[in-house]
């Protein structure tokens, strides 16, 4: 994870966590 993407309000987490549902 980018450290620019620490906070969970920001998009580019949410489409971190889709990609881990996705591979999941």
């Amino acid at each position: 994870m980018n450290p620019t993407c620490i906070s969970f309000l920001s998009p580019c987490v949410l489409l971190w966590t889709i990609s881990i549902l996705n591979i999941g």
